[in-house]
């Protein structure tokens, strides 16, 4: 596992969580 896989990953699963908290406000949960 690389520096730019770890990047990647830690990236991409900022991006789910800011997804999430942005669903849950819209939906109110």
């Amino acid at each position: 596992m690389t520096a730019l896989d770890k990047q990647f990953i830690e990236r991409k699963l900022s991006l789910l969580t800011k997804y999430e908290q942005v669903m849950k406000k819209t939906r109110g949960v």
